[in-house]
């Protein structure tokens, strides 16, 4: 595999991170799932990545390199997204997650990790720490959707959907401003490797996990979580907007231990848009996993 969007500086970024990792697509009963490792020292401890809604490893472009000259980092695209194979629709998450701890029972290495989920990635995390708490040492989420039925903004804009008529140019022009509506909070953040990232990552889903957005898949595991449990949102983090302040309380209510952090100056996207920040809250959440409840 090799990246050639025609931009040379967005290419030699993704290109880096790809020639930087080994690659494992692995039988799950239904297909394979593709895994991707960035080997850390030896004896660190392990993180295993989930990524958002039509997404791919790719979400966390900016992390897999820096996190691995500390930790041991390996991501999952998961069923019928990214470089994962499909499976039959309508799309069964029982069956998704089934898949997932498929490939962690093949993979010794994937039944002792650190969870680290964006988005959609949140509810595999979620239901995993649940039933396999025995491979799960803690779990850090970003972005958490699947909390049931919330208020949405009003003034919120609709995405803008492509179409076959669409010229490259348009495409792209279309990627960028839905990567402004929803994922970036500010306009001049989102820079080209954002834009051919959100492109690529859409051309290889098959499957659109929107429609479990006011689910309860989330909401309804975070007071079964045994194991360290964190979650962050961007002040701006459209998708969980108006009330952040709120999700955090009813999160705490049923998981008093938890810790919950809102990022000032950040939208959804937040490994991306401000990764310095990201990678300190994981360090912190993964060094401090005996402290009590409340903030880092």
């Amino acid at each position: 595999m090799t990246f050639q969007t025609g931009d040379a500086e967005v290419d030699a970024i993704l290109n880096r991170a790809l020639a930087a990792s080994h690659a494992l697509d692995v039988a799950d009963g239904i297909g394979t799932l593709h895994l991707r490792h960035w080997p850390g020292p030896i004896g660190a401890e392990r993180l295993l990545l989930f990524h958002g809604g039509s997404g791919s490893w790719l979400h966390w472009i900016k992390n897999v390199e820096v996190l691995s000259g500390q930790y041991d980092v390996w991501t999952l695209d998961l069923p019928a997204l990214g470089w994962s194979t499909d499976q039959d629709k309508p799309y069964e998450v029982s069956l998704a997650v089934e898949r997932i701890l498929s490939v962690m029972k093949a993979q010794p290495a994937l039944q002792s990790v650190h969870l680290v989920a964006f988005s959609w990635g949140c509810v595999a995390a979620s239901l995993i720490a649940t039933r396999k708490k025995d491979w799960v040492k803690s779990i850090f989420l970003v972005g958490p959707a699947s909390l049931g039925v919330r208020k949405r903004p009003a003034e919120r804009l609709p995405l803008i959907r492509r179409h076959r008529g669409m010229s490259r140019e348009e495409v792209l022009s279309a990627q960028r401003q839905n990567l402004e509506l929803l994922m970036i909070s500010r306009p001049e953040r989102v820079d080209a490797c954002a834009v051919h990232i959100q492109d690529i990552n859409h051309q290889m889903a098959r499957f659109n996990s929107a429609q479990y957005y006011a689910s309860t898949l989330v909401i309804d595991q975070i007071g079964h979580i045994d194991r360290p449990l964190s979650v962050i949102y961007g002040d701006q983090d459209a998708p969980a907007l108006p009330d952040i302040e709120g999700i955090g309380q009813e999160m705490r209510m049923q998981n008093p231990a938890m810790r919950f952090v809102i990022v000032p100056d950040c939208g959804h996207w937040l490994q991306y848009e401000q990764p310095e920040v990201f990678h300190r809250y994981l360090s912190l959440h993964l060094s401090s996993m005996d402290m009590g409840a409340g903030t880092f």
